[in-house]
């Protein structure tokens, strides 16, 4: 009998299974986080022929869940010399539908439109986009140019196309309303209406109530169409899917709302909001698909817990908040969050309900149970009842605090009498009362109904001159006056590098110049959440708003600095101190870049920081910081010296290059204080704290090792799983950071001599 010498390639069948299970996570529902996603997309790309035949046998299966997912991936994987293979399942009426489309729009962004044959396609196609272009706002602009760039004779015929093929209302409205904010001809025009009206539907009229008319018969064609149309709403039926939460008011009039879809034959969709009881919508975000599990995920992870905070309540009723929030930005003046537009046109489906106003069938009673009151205070919706930084009115009380206030016991009641006074001649005790009735409409959501009483009856008593003696109010005022306010820099909330480079960098190559400007915007999104801390809350801009602001900022910034070190002459003793006296010459010059920057943009200035001064003094601050204690100091890869150089490595290393301490001082910049105290204040400062029970994390010192190569006492974080032997020496050996372990792994020139110096670093 022959033996049979072939051998099963067990690598390839290993490779092919990791890539197989890696797709179906991709196009699942399941969770990544953004650097994740990255990196799987990365792992797919270098085994790319691999990766697409395997993407393609989970398409012939129908295992897809998430087709825009499915095509983002198929769009990374495919090449022009796929095309055939492509065009053979986009032509096969045996394939699956979605496989069908991915393909064929693959094929379309080839520009091999030639290869699709089938007749049916097209209309696939278009039924496909329509479905999901009200969700997925990034296929507009292609399809705006194809369709902007077109004779008029094409714009008609496409138009009744879509008349045609589209049927689904969400889809019909949003493909209606796209053409419509870019067709200029009046009898295209006419035609685009009458298709939108021709069918009746809570999307169409949303839409209907957005259109700009161009000319008076269309206003009186629009008019009369959302006249039929109110005629024929349902407006007390919820349509199947639709839920909705509200979480409590914080103490600076904030809370969230959340609407949700779920159904078996869609995709899942959630609208979060972040209202304001005084100044309307502050945040604004729409989810979709496999977005929605891992934002849900994402929270979790970061909070430790679940949205257990928000509670259900009534559609009708979650609209009635909306709209009074939007009522309220109106009639304040604030500026409407970037993506609130786009958060607000998932909610079409809803247009034709009747919206409730939020109300309870309760009394408080005026007689306060001391115990319910303690249960209520120490409910999660009231653990950020105070007044921050940002509340200037109580800095001289703060200090007042510092010099005179026993650590061990509560600020004087006297005072805390008076902070109260003189917030209640603010104005402030009304939008206290206001934010106590919101917070009792969602205790009752949540079935508390005596803490629904309890909160009311508090908010009947702020309007009276009890008010400075309420025990909520109290415990404000003591937690307002600490002196922590004053002096402390805000609580780090940095967000992560990888996600900024994936932002910035997206279609760019990694120059070191770049990776300067990623990492400009990590400290200087610090530095604005510095600043915001110091603004008073009702004056602080949208988060929208402050993002795009550093993310511009950063790259001038980071255009400033490579050009600022491309004319310095570096003195030949490399005395880094001449170069920060050069740069603080050039300081005001940077000042003047981000100032103007800021006032080009979107950004309104609030009334405490009108002209941007302390915002960018704090922000020139942290640029010479980074460049100066990190960037020329504590990193190999000098970014602003070598800006031209390739950055791929800079990215791509596991942690930050600088290390982890040079991390940990950009996300905790400028440091412990905002403001630094006197050597007096400071020593009362920690007493304060640490009475408190946080001194520990704030002033205990944090463990350090002796680096054997540098010298250097490191954080311990910052040791490597690699030692160094001293030739020569008596014992064991001595720790190495990872700083050097990675100078002794990627350059020779430093491995050698310090083979020959000390010896060869080896595993612990």
């Amino acid at each position: 009998m022959e033996r049979n010498d072939r051998r099963v390639d067990v690598r390839s069948f290993a490779v092919r299974r990791e890539l197989r299970d890696i797709l179906a996570r991709l196009i699942d529902r399941g969770w990544w986080r953004p650097n994740q996603y990255e990196q799987a997309l990365d792992r797919l790309v270098k085994q790319r022929k691999l990766a697409l035949r395997q993407m393609l046998l989970i398409f012939e299966e129908g295992r897809v869940t998430d087709e825009v997912a499915a095509l983002e991936i198929l769009g990374r994987l495919a090449t022009k010399e796929d095309d055939a293979q492509l065009a053979a399942i986009a032509n096969s009426s045996r394939a699956f539908e979605g496989a069908r489309v991915s393909c064929a729009l693959v094929l379309l962004g080839h520009d091999s439109s030639e290869r699709i044959t089938a007749p049916d396609v097209s209309g696939l196609v278009l039924r496909w986009q329509a479905r999901h272009l009200a969700e997925e706002k990034s296929m507009r602009e292609p399809l705006v140019r194809l369709y902007g760039s077109a004779p008029r004779e094409e714009r008609a015929r496409w138009i009744v196309l879509q008349e045609q093929e589209v049927s689904e209302p969400a889809g019909r409205a949003a493909i209606f309303e796209m053409l419509l904010e870019h067709e200029e001809d009046r009898e295209l025009r006419r035609l685009l209406l009458e298709g939108l009206t021709r069918y009746p539907s809570p999307c169409a009229r949303a839409v209907l109530q957005r259109v700009q008319p161009q000319a008076p018969e269309e206003r009186e064609s629009i008019m009369a169409a959302l006249a039929r149309f109110a005629a024929d709403a349902d407006t007390r039926t919820v349509p199947e899917g639709w839920s909705a939460r509200v979480g409590f008011c914080d103490g600076s009039g904030s809370y969230p709302l959340r609407f949700d879809f779920r159904h078996p034959m869609s995709r899942e969709r959630s609208v979060l909001f972040l209202l304001d009881l005084e100044c309307g919508v502050r945040e604004a975000l729409a989810l979709v698909g496999s977005d929605v599990a891992r934002y849900d995920k994402a929270g979790a992870a970061e909070d430790g817990r679940e949205m257990g905070s928000l509670h259900t309540l009534s559609v009708p009723q979650a609209l009635g908040l909306l709209h009074q929030a939007e009522r309220a930005g109106l009639r304040c003046e604030c500026y409407s969050p970037l993506d609130f537009r786009d958060a607000r046109q998932f909610l079409d489906p809803l247009a034709d309900l009747e919206i409730q106003r939020p109300s309870l069938a309760l009394s408080g009673d005026p007689n306060l149970d001391p115990q319910d009151t303690r249960r209520m205070l120490d409910g999660p919706g009231y653990a950020g009842w105070y007044f921050d930084a940002g509340d200037h009115i109580f800095d001289d009380l703060r200090l007042e605090v510092l010099r005179t206030c026993d650590p061990d016991s509560p600020p004087d009641a006297d005072l805390v009498t008076r902070a109260a006074e003189r917030l209640q001649e603010s104005g402030e005790a009304a939008k206290i009362a206001r934010r106590l009735d919101h917070n009792a409409f969602v205790h009752h959501c949540a079935g508390q109904m005596r803490l629904a009483a309890t909160a009311l009856a508090t908010a009947k008593a702020c309007l009276t001159e009890e008010f400075p003696q309420i025990p909520l109010v109290r415990r404000m005022m003591r937690e307002s006056v600490h002196p922590g306010h004053f002096f402390f820099a805000p609580v780090p909330d940095c967000t992560q590098r990888n996600d900024l480079a994936l932002l910035m960098l997206s279609s760019a190559r990694p120059t070191r110049g770049r990776v300067l400007a990623v990492d400009l915007a990590w400290i200087l999104t610090r530095a604005t959440d510095v600043w915001l801390s110091r603004v008073p809350s009702g004056e602080r801009p949208h988060g929208d708003h402050v993002r795009s602001a550093v993310l511009e900022l950063a790259f001038v910034g980071a255009r400033w600095v490579t050009g600022w070190m491309s004319n310095y002459e570096e003195p030949e003793t490399g005395d880094q101190e001449a170069m920060r006296v050069s740069f603080g010459s050039w300081r005001r010059s940077l000042r003047e870049r981000y100032r103007d920057t800021l006032r080009e943009m979107p950004f309104p200035p609030p009334p405490w920081d009108a002209g941007f001064e302390r915002l960018t003094d704090l922000l020139t601050w942290a640029t010479e910081t980074l460049v100066f204690s990190i960037c020329l100091c504590q990193c190999e890869y000098r970014c602003p010296v070598n800006s031209r150089r390739s950055g791929a490595a800079c990215l791509a290393a596991e942690s930050f290059p600088a290390g982890e301490d040079a991390e940990l001082k950009i996300r905790s910049w400028p440091g412990l204080y905002f403001q630094q105290p006197t050597s007096l204040q400071e020593g009362a400062l920690r007493a304060l704290v640490e009475a408190s029970g946080a001194g520990k994390t704030l002033y205990e010192k944090k463990p350090t090792f002796h680096c054997g190569v540098c010298g250097m006492d490191r954080p311990i974080t910052a040791r490597s799983r690699s030692q160094v032997h001293p030739q020569g020496a008596d014992g064991g050996g001595q720790d190495v950071c990872r700083r050097c372990q990675r100078r002794y792994r990627h350059d020779p020139e430093f491995r050698d001599e310090l083979t020959r110096r000390l010896g060869p670093l080896t595993r612990r």
